[in-house]
Protein backbone atom coordinates (compact mmCIF):
# COMPACT_ATOMS: atom_id res chain seq x y z
CA UNK A 1 0.00 0.00 0.00
CA UNK A 2 1.26 3.37 -1.02
CA UNK A 3 1.74 6.46 1.23
CA UNK A 4 -0.95 8.14 -0.14
CA UNK A 5 -3.15 5.56 -0.18
CA UNK A 6 -3.06 5.20 3.21
CA UNK A 7 -3.06 9.12 3.51
CA UNK A 8 -6.01 9.48 2.10
CA UNK A 9 -7.96 6.02 3.76
CA UNK A 10 -6.77 7.92 6.93
CA UNK A 11 -8.16 11.50 6.22
CA UNK A 12 -11.27 10.11 4.86
CA UNK A 13 -11.95 8.20 8.05
CA UNK A 14 -11.56 11.22 10.04
CA UNK A 15 -13.85 13.39 7.70
CA UNK A 16 -16.51 10.69 7.60
CA UNK A 17 -16.11 10.66 11.71
CA UNK A 18 -16.03 14.31 12.55
CA UNK A 19 -18.57 15.22 9.88
CA UNK A 20 -21.15 12.55 11.36
CA UNK A 21 -20.60 13.68 14.91
CA UNK A 22 -21.49 17.49 13.80
CA UNK A 23 -25.08 18.06 15.27
CA UNK A 24 -26.87 18.78 11.81
CA UNK A 25 -26.76 14.77 11.21
CA UNK A 26 -27.64 12.99 14.78
CA UNK A 27 -29.85 15.85 15.95
CA UNK A 28 -32.71 15.43 13.97
CA UNK A 29 -32.35 11.60 14.45
CA UNK A 30 -32.01 11.69 18.16
CA UNK A 31 -35.37 14.09 18.40
CA UNK A 32 -37.17 12.91 16.03
CA UNK A 33 -37.15 9.40 16.91
CA UNK A 34 -37.37 10.66 21.15
CA UNK A 35 -41.10 12.48 20.09
CA UNK A 36 -42.23 9.73 17.58
CA UNK A 37 -40.82 7.38 20.31
CA UNK A 38 -39.38 4.85 17.70
CA UNK A 39 -38.21 1.54 19.01
CA UNK A 40 -34.14 0.86 19.15
CA UNK A 41 -34.41 -1.00 16.06
CA UNK A 42 -36.27 1.71 14.27
CA UNK A 43 -34.11 4.16 15.39
CA UNK A 44 -30.50 2.38 14.47
CA UNK A 45 -32.03 1.40 11.49
CA UNK A 46 -33.02 4.72 10.15
CA UNK A 47 -29.69 6.03 11.46
CA UNK A 48 -27.75 3.65 9.28
CA UNK A 49 -29.78 4.24 6.29
CA UNK A 50 -29.09 8.07 6.83
CA UNK A 51 -25.33 7.61 6.72
CA UNK A 52 -25.70 4.77 3.71
CA UNK A 53 -26.90 7.18 1.99
CA UNK A 54 -25.00 9.99 2.92
CA UNK A 55 -22.23 8.03 2.25
CA UNK A 56 -23.07 6.81 -1.19
CA UNK A 57 -24.42 9.73 -2.61
CA UNK A 58 -21.05 11.77 -1.84
CA UNK A 59 -18.68 9.42 -2.69
CA UNK A 60 -20.67 8.74 -6.02
CA UNK A 61 -21.02 12.94 -7.09
CA UNK A 62 -16.92 12.76 -6.05
CA UNK A 63 -16.21 9.06 -8.33
CA UNK A 64 -18.68 10.79 -11.06
CA UNK A 65 -16.73 13.89 -10.89
CA UNK A 66 -13.06 11.73 -10.99
CA UNK A 67 -14.26 9.64 -13.64
CA UNK A 68 -14.97 12.73 -15.80
CA UNK A 69 -12.03 13.78 -15.04
CA UNK A 70 -9.68 11.09 -15.84
CA UNK A 71 -11.84 10.34 -19.35
CA UNK A 72 -12.40 13.67 -20.47
CA UNK A 73 -8.80 14.78 -19.14
CA UNK A 74 -6.53 11.92 -19.15
CA UNK A 75 -3.57 13.88 -20.92
CA UNK A 76 -3.75 16.44 -17.74
CA UNK A 77 -3.47 13.79 -14.95
CA UNK A 78 -1.28 15.78 -13.47
CA UNK A 79 -3.73 18.52 -13.40
CA UNK A 80 -6.05 16.89 -11.89
CA UNK A 81 -4.13 16.04 -8.38
CA UNK A 82 -3.47 19.57 -8.73
CA UNK A 83 -7.20 20.40 -8.88
CA UNK A 84 -7.58 18.09 -5.98
CA UNK A 85 -5.11 20.35 -4.37
CA UNK A 86 -6.96 23.42 -4.48
CA UNK A 87 -10.24 21.67 -4.03
CA UNK A 88 -9.55 20.69 -0.41
CA UNK A 89 -8.18 24.11 -0.19
CA UNK A 90 -11.41 25.75 -0.92
CA UNK A 91 -13.60 22.89 0.73
CA UNK A 92 -11.82 23.43 3.43
CA UNK A 93 -12.13 26.95 3.59
CA UNK A 94 -16.02 26.65 3.46
CA UNK A 95 -15.73 24.51 5.92
CA UNK A 96 -14.02 26.76 8.17
CA UNK A 97 -16.49 30.20 6.60
CA UNK A 98 -19.23 27.72 7.27
CA UNK A 99 -18.44 27.33 10.68
CA UNK A 100 -18.19 31.47 11.56
CA UNK A 101 -21.61 31.78 9.84
CA UNK A 102 -22.98 29.03 12.10
CA UNK A 103 -21.70 30.33 15.14
CA UNK A 104 -22.77 33.72 14.80
CA UNK A 105 -26.34 32.69 13.54
CA UNK A 106 -26.99 31.12 17.25
CA UNK A 107 -29.38 28.55 16.60
CA UNK A 108 -29.70 25.54 14.48
CA UNK A 109 -31.79 22.96 15.27
CA UNK A 110 -35.13 24.58 14.07
CA UNK A 111 -33.83 24.20 10.47
CA UNK A 112 -33.08 20.92 10.47
CA UNK A 113 -34.69 17.43 9.81
CA UNK A 114 -33.40 13.83 8.35
CA UNK A 115 -33.44 14.91 5.06
CA UNK A 116 -30.17 17.14 6.26
CA UNK A 117 -28.48 13.78 7.11
CA UNK A 118 -28.94 12.17 3.48
CA UNK A 119 -27.64 16.18 1.57
CA UNK A 120 -24.15 14.67 0.18
CA UNK A 121 -20.98 15.88 1.63
CA UNK A 122 -18.16 17.32 -1.33
CA UNK A 123 -15.29 17.51 1.21
CA UNK A 124 -14.63 13.04 -0.31
CA UNK A 125 -14.31 14.73 -3.58
CA UNK A 126 -10.98 16.75 -3.32
CA UNK A 127 -9.92 13.73 -1.37
CA UNK A 128 -10.66 11.58 -4.70
CA UNK A 129 -9.10 13.53 -6.93
CA UNK A 130 -6.07 14.47 -5.16
CA UNK A 131 -5.60 10.67 -5.19
CA UNK A 132 -6.61 10.05 -9.17
CA UNK A 133 -3.10 8.05 -9.40
CA UNK A 134 -4.63 5.48 -7.24
CA UNK A 135 -6.04 1.65 -8.89
CA UNK A 136 -10.10 1.95 -9.00
CA UNK A 137 -9.45 -1.16 -6.41
CA UNK A 138 -7.70 0.96 -4.41
CA UNK A 139 -10.42 4.47 -4.56
CA UNK A 140 -13.15 1.38 -4.21
CA UNK A 141 -11.89 0.58 -0.85
CA UNK A 142 -10.93 4.01 0.19
CA UNK A 143 -14.80 5.27 -0.97
CA UNK A 144 -16.64 1.55 1.18
CA UNK A 145 -13.98 2.82 4.31
CA UNK A 146 -15.73 6.15 4.47
CA UNK A 147 -19.09 5.18 3.91
CA UNK A 148 -18.39 2.35 7.01
CA UNK A 149 -16.78 5.13 8.76
CA UNK A 150 -19.64 7.20 8.63
CA UNK A 151 -22.06 5.01 9.33
CA UNK A 152 -20.47 3.75 12.00
CA UNK A 153 -19.68 7.21 13.39
CA UNK A 154 -23.36 7.92 13.21
CA UNK A 155 -24.87 5.06 14.74
CA UNK A 156 -22.31 5.51 17.78
CA UNK A 157 -22.89 9.36 18.30
CA UNK A 158 -26.83 8.60 18.18
CA UNK A 159 -26.29 5.95 21.08
CA UNK A 160 -24.61 8.02 23.23
CA UNK A 161 -26.56 11.43 22.28
CA UNK A 162 -29.23 8.54 24.04
CA UNK A 163 -27.79 8.44 27.34
CA UNK A 164 -27.42 11.43 29.77
CA UNK A 165 -23.47 11.84 28.92
CA UNK A 166 -25.08 12.90 25.32
CA UNK A 167 -26.12 15.96 27.07
CA UNK A 168 -22.82 17.53 26.44
CA UNK A 169 -22.56 16.69 22.74
CA UNK A 170 -26.06 18.39 22.19
CA UNK A 171 -24.39 21.77 23.56
CA UNK A 172 -21.38 21.45 21.32
CA UNK A 173 -21.93 23.93 18.37
CA UNK A 174 -21.93 22.60 14.46
CA UNK A 175 -19.18 25.39 14.14
CA UNK A 176 -16.67 23.65 15.79
CA UNK A 177 -17.00 20.26 13.43
CA UNK A 178 -16.61 22.91 10.65
CA UNK A 179 -13.44 24.23 11.68
CA UNK A 180 -11.89 20.56 12.51
CA UNK A 181 -12.99 19.59 9.35
CA UNK A 182 -11.28 22.80 7.51
CA UNK A 183 -8.08 22.07 9.39
CA UNK A 184 -7.71 18.37 8.23
CA UNK A 185 -8.44 19.28 4.78
CA UNK A 186 -5.75 22.09 5.13
CA UNK A 187 -3.29 19.61 6.50
CA UNK A 188 -4.27 17.04 3.72
CA UNK A 189 -3.59 19.18 0.83
CA UNK A 190 0.04 20.19 2.66
CA UNK A 191 0.48 16.48 2.62
CA UNK A 192 -0.57 15.13 -0.40
CA UNK A 193 1.31 19.14 -2.07
CA UNK A 194 4.79 17.61 -0.28
CA UNK A 195 4.07 14.36 -1.45
CA UNK A 196 4.31 15.22 -5.19
CA UNK A 197 6.57 16.99 -5.76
Amino acid sequence: MSDQFLLITAVAVLIAVFHMVAPDHWLPITVISETRRFSRAKKYSITALIALLHGVLSSAIAMAVLYVGLVFLSKFVQYITFTGLILLLIVGAYFVINGFMERNSGSFAGNTSLAVGVLPDFAIMPLLLSGSALSLYQIGLIVTIFISAGIASLLAVVTVTSFATGFALRRLSPAYFDYIIGIILFVTAASVYFEII
